[in-house]
């Protein structure tokens, strides 16, 4: 899958789609980020930068690691998984500095060749 297709996939999902946990609420209120920026960013993916298929937990899902451009120093992590049932949930979301992820990045391509 490339981005374009998961942004098409991410736009057939509407508001009672989403769904949070507790530790989202928890991450979400630690982070000073809100509900509404991450509904906004999963329904409207048009700053959607990167995402990293993951593992899922049970059969059906699709796990994802979503990373939207939030401003010029910062991005927007969203853990999302997909499931059968035609939901987002939302397990965790991060705001990371864009340095940091430039770093990270560099890392991982000096670490595992190219990502």
């Amino acid at each position: 899958m490339d981005l374009s297709e998961l942004k098409n996939l991410l736009k057939g999902y509407k508001r009672p789609d989403v769904e949070f946990g507790s530790h989202s609420d928890i991450r979400i209120a630690e982070r000073e980020l809100e509900k509404e920026e991450v509904i906004r960013n999963l329904l409207n993916p048009e700053n959607l930068i990167d995402f990293e298929e993951q593992p899922a937990r049970r059969e059906g899902e699709r796990k994802f690691k979503l990373i939207f451009d939030k401003s010029n120093t910062s991005s927007l992590i969203i853990m999302a998984v997909l499931t059968p049932d035609h939901k987002i949930k939302v397990p965790t979301v991060i705001n990371r500095m864009r340095k940091w992820h430039k770093i990270i990045k560099d890392c991982q391509k000096s670490l595992f060749g190219r990502l």
